[in-house]
């Protein structure tokens, strides 16, 4: 009989996984008249790096957001050859070489402020980053 490919170790790292963040809610917050719909904002940052966010493995895919590579910015440089008309010419740049940081849902703290309740915030929300698991955990 042929050699079947053996199954994936329940530890080993596969292409297939993805990394998934569960962010499940916060202490107990200090009451301040402008927290009314607190978020958590999450950055992927690269360390040795400098601490800047983490750069993509490939520039074109999406990992965060469906559309985030659907953005063209046109950025005047004054560098670059000028039109006949003497004005620079626009440079063009599609999507984002970084990771970009995710928001969760913002929290409606409005209901606890009015019964007096301690403000907690409980989002147990997932947020799943569309790239492979092994890359963030060896990203060189």
């Amino acid at each position: 009989m042929g050699n079947a490919p053996s199954a994936p170790k329940k530890d080993e790292v596969t292409d297939e996984r993805i990394l998934q963040v569960t962010v499940y809610g916060t202490e107990e917050l200090k009451a301040n008249i402008h927290l009314i719909h607190p978020v958590i904002k999450m950055s992927i940052v690269d360390t040795e790096d400098g601490g800047k966010l983490m750069k993509k493995p490939r520039q074109g895919r999406n990992v965060v957001q469906q559309n985030e590579n659907a953005t063209t910015v046109e950025i005047l440089d004054a560098i670059s050859p000028r039109h006949g008309d003497g004005n620079p010419s626009p440079l063009k740049s599609s999507g984002y070489d970084r990771i970009l940081p995710v928001l969760t849902q913002p929290f409606d703290l409005s209901t606890q402020l009015r019964d007096g309740k301690q403000l907690k915030c409980e989002w147990n929300e997932i947020i799943g980053l569309d790239e492979r698991l092994a890359y963030f955990l060896n990203p060189r």
